[in-house]
């Protein structure tokens, strides 16, 4: 029996593996998920093989155990692949609390991530038609919908973290939309946000098929790429170092909380304001200044000042936005683009955004897009925006942005 479970496990490890190598960009990861969460619930039927006129199976085996198995897994390979030196802690107890999974790095918690297969008795915590219909039938909201969000709270509070850094996994929709419901997935997703006090995009949903049954495998799976934005904020909020040489001017732009920049950087990351103090402070990009590694690196932040007073003098009337090139090679979590960052209301009374690209490592190359402010005001929705700061990660080759999935493109835009 335990070779066969061993096997078994083994198979569910191998597609884990061949998932977390996947291209964050796309939704890959997302698909192969349902995909083999839809072969488990397949798996899980096997018993029904069994009957006959003497012996019946009323319902399958629950699968959520397997799925978490699959997901740490999946966390884990992810880690490995791109030395980002996480341990995932699979329903580990500790603090009277055990949550699905806990991402651990250097001893402290970065995320807890909680997993269900289905909503099940939880639908009131997605749907806001459930939620008055349990309110009309209990007189009050729904106890169960109250104690889970408080064990999401619990799990905040036990492991030091922000509450935006606790996930709730759930694969689609099943038994939360009904076919007469006019509810969108926005819907579902505000709603959840109300109800659960997390943001909208830490509910992890995969399907955006809002009648998928996976274990009835109904419909197309039309993957949303949830998880892959849940990876690329999971490799945001690891704990990082800040560059040499920028403390005092750091802990200057952060003495309005008190506390100086080394109390909670990661929560410094989240305030537009402050990184975009730290653009114009360093006249470069923040990531570069605060997200540098703790390894010293010998790439030299981007000015492109003398580069565009020679070659774009007609530019210099225009503020421009200045990146160096991050480079998968140079540590594994830079995705091979750009990064910009502008504050929405920076755009009024200006016709264009200029960018300045850093073509290689020695500052004497940029590729220049003029960026039209009308582009950017019409596609707003379609780019990461928070507290009014707009970040875009655009590629290398298509320079298209990656930060948002709607994969703005902006090549279209380039001087040179």
């Amino acid at each position: 029996m335990k070779a066969i479970r061993l096997e078994f496990l083994n198979h569910l490890d191998r597609a884990a593996m061949q998932m977390a190598g996947l291209d964050l960009a796309d939704t890959g990861i997302s698909e192969g998920i349902l995909r083999t969460l839809s072969e488990l619930y397949v798996a899980a039927k096997v018993e029904k093989q069994f009957e006959s006129d003497c012996f019946e199976v009323a319902y399958h085996s629950p699968v959520t155990g397997e799925l978490e198995f699959l997901i740490a897994r999946i966390l884990f390979h992810f880690s490995d692949k791109r030395a980002l030196g996480w341990k995932i802690l699979l329903r580990r107890q500790e603090k009277k609390t055990a949550p699905d999974i806990r991402v651990v790095k250097n001893g402290l918690t970065i995320a807890v991530i909680e997993i269900k297969a289905k909503a099940g008795w939880m639908q009131g915590f997605f749907s806001p038609t459930q939620y008055e219909l349990d309110k009309a039938k209990y007189g009050a909201t729904d106890p169960s919908i109250q104690r889970a969000r408080l064990q999401l709270e619990k799990y905040a509070d036990a492991f030091g973290i922000l509450p935006k850094n606790v996930f709730l996994l759930l694969p689609t929709l099943a038994l939360v939309h009904r076919k007469k419901s006019a509810t969108t997935i926005d819907g579902y997703l505000a709603h959840f946000a109300q109800i659960s006090g997390l943001p909208s995009e830490n509910l992890v949903l995969l399907s955006s098929n809002l009648d998928l049954d996976l274990s009835y495998r109904t419909g197309d799976l039309e993957p949303t790429g949830a998880f892959e934005r849940l990876l690329r904020l999971l490799i945001e909020i690891t704990p990082v170092g800040v560059a040499p040489g920028t403390e005092v001017i750091l802990s200057k732009l952060c003495s309005r909380c008190g506390k100086g920049y080394q109390a909670d950087m990661n929560s410094c990351l989240d305030d537009g304001t402050f990184l975009s103090a730290v653009s114009n402070a360093f006249e470069s990009d923040a990531r570069t200044v605060v997200l540098r590694p703790n390894k010293k690196s010998d790439r030299t932040r981007a000015n492109s000042r003398e580069f565009m007073r020679q070659n774009f003098p007609e530019l210099t009337q225009y503020r421009v936005r200045t990146s160096r090139r991050y480079e998968s090679s140079e540590r594994p979590n830079y995705l091979d683009d750009w990064w910009v960052n502008f504050r929405i209301d920076e755009l009024k009374g200006t016709e264009y955004l200029v960018t300045a690209l850093a073509m290689d490592h020695t500052n004497m190359d940029f590729k220049v897009l003029k960026i039209p402010v009308e582009y950017l005001l019409a596609n707003v929705d379609k780019m990461n925006v928070k507290d009014g700061l707009v970040n875009l990660y655009l590629t290398f080759d298509e320079v298209i942005d990656i930060r948002h999935p709607a994969h703005l493109p902006f090549g279209q835009f380039a001087l040179n």
